[in-house]
């Protein structure tokens, strides 16, 4: 057995954890500066970095 991890599946993990935590930030809460024209930031970044972890998962379970 391999000693050290690849570090795409820590990586994967962190960015889709974090990434649904701010996705349900994003959900739940509205948005609240008016700079933004009513677009929710949160959400946006959140489903940007939830498709790069699972990304950085898929190219994990290929390596596999």
């Amino acid at each position: 057995m391999n000693r050290f991890t690849d570090i795409r599946l820590n990586i994967g993990l962190i960015l889709t954890i974090i990434g649904v935590l701010i996705l349900l930030t994003g959900l739940i809460s509205s948005p609240e500066l008016k700079a933004l024209h009513g677009v929710n930031i949160d959400l946006i970044w959140g489903i940007v970095t939830t498709i790069v972890g699972v990304f950085f998962l898929l190219l994990y379970g290929k390596h596999k």
